[in-house]
C-alpha cells in the first residue's frame, strides 16, 4: 500500500502479526521493519536490496550480491537528483508595470534615442501618461528592488518631479549599476540615456540620476558599496560637463584610489556626449577613440 512517496506492507522476514510494519523508501531504494524485527545492535532490521536478498534467501553477502548482478544487471542505476531551488522572482513595482504596459506607441521616441525593444523592455521603461519613466533597480532589471523612476519630460510636459523614490523613499542613487558587475573598468555618464546607450552596445555603464548635484546626497563610501567589482571609471561626461565630470572622479579616487577614476575628454570635435556620437559612428569607434586617450575596456 502507497503512503506518501513511500510503500508499506506486512514484513517478509517475520509473520507472527498482521499489521504493515514494513516500509519500503524508493527515493534511497532501501526499507525498514518497524515491528518485531530486530537488525544489528537492537534497532529496527532494515537495509539496501543487498541486505534483503541476503534475508529472504539466507545467504551470505557476496551470494546476494552476485544474484542481484545475475537477475538485475539490465536495470540502469536509479540517481535521485535533488529538485532545483529557484530564486524567488521579485515582483517590480506595481506602478512600473503599469507604466510599461501603457508604453504602446510612446516606444517611437525610446526608439528615436536608438533603443531596440528587447532592451526597452527588459528595463521595463514606461510612460505614466504625461511622462517618460525610467526605473532605476537595485539589480538584476525586472528580477529586484526597484529603487525609483527616472522621469523624462515629453513634448507636452515639462514640470513634475524628475525622480521619483519608490523604496522607503530613498535619496537619489545611480542608474546602471547591474550593467557594471563583475567589471574591472566602467564608464560614467552624466545622462541615463547616454549610459544605457552604452549598456546596449556592451560596455559597463551607469549614470548619475537627477544630475551630478545629487552627490552630496550619496552614502560616503558609495564606490565601494555600489560597485564593489571595480577599480577604474572613466567619466564620459559632455563637454560642458567635463569638470563635474572631474568631480566624480575625485570621490572615486577617495575610495578606490588615487588615479583610479579618470574623465574622458571629447575635445573640440563635433560630438558632446556618447548618444549624439552614435547617430553617425560606431561603438567600435567610440572604443578607438578610448584607447587614444589610454583607456581599455
Amino acid at each position: 500500500m502507497r503512503v506518501g512517496h513511500n510503500h508499506i506492507a506486512k514484513c517478509p522476514f517475520h509473520g507472527i502479526d498482521n499489521t504493515p510494519s514494513f516500509v519500503f523508501y524508493p527515493s534511497t531504494n532501501s526499507w525498514t521493519c518497524f515491528g518485531k524485527c530486530e537488525g544489528k545492535n537492537g534497532r529496527h532490521n532494515g537495509g539496501g536490496v543487498v541486505q534483503f536478498v541476503e534475508q529472504f534467501y539466507h545467504v551470505g553477502y557476496s551470494e546476494a550480491n552476485k544474484w542481484l548482478r545475475q537477475n538485475f544487471n539490465y536495470f540502469e542505476p536509479v540517481i535521485i537528483e535533488p529538485p532545483k531551488v529557484e530564486p524567488p522572482k521579485i515582483v517590480p513595482h506595481p506602478w512600473v508595470i503599469y507604466w510599461h504596459s501603457m508604453l504602446n506607441e510612446h516606444r517611437e521616441y525610446f526608439h528615436g534615442r536608438g533603443f531596440t525593444d528587447d532592451f526597452i523592455n527588459r528595463e521595463m521603461w514606461g510612460w505614466t501618461g504625461k511622462r517618460y519613466a525610467l526605473p532605476v533597480w537595485e539589480g538584476e532589471p525586472g528580477n529586484s528592488n526597484v529603487l525609483g523612476v527616472r522621469q523624462r519630460k515629453s513634448e507636452t510636459q515639462s514640470d513634475g518631479f524628475k525622480y521619483i523614490g519608490l523604496k522607503d523613499m530613498n535619496p537619489p542613487t545611480v542608474w546602471g549599476r547591474w550593467y557594471c558587475r563583475n567589471q574591472k573598468t566602467i564608464l560614467a555618464f552624466a545622462g541615463e540615456f547616454d549610459a544605457a546607450l552604452a549598456n546596449q552596445d556592451g560596455f559597463p555603464a551607469f549614470s548619475v540620476v537627477n544630475g551630478i548635484e545629487a552627490m552630496v546626497d550619496f552614502p560616503k563610501d558609495w564606490p565601494e558599496l555600489w560597485f564593489p567589482d571595480s577599480k577604474n571609471m572613466v567619466a564620459v561626461f559632455d563637454r560642458k560637463e567635463e569638470s563635474y565630470g572631474g568631480r566624480l572622479c575625485q570621490a572615486w579616487n577617495k575610495t578606490k584610489g588615487s588615479m583610479m577614476g579618470k574623465v574622458f575628454h571629447w575635445g573640440l570635435g563635433e560630438f558632446k556626449d556618447y548618444s549624439e556620437f552614435r547617430q553617425t559612428h560606431s561603438k567600435e569607434d567610440f572604443q578607438l577613440l578610448m584607447l587614444k586617450q589610454g583607456f581599455n575596456l
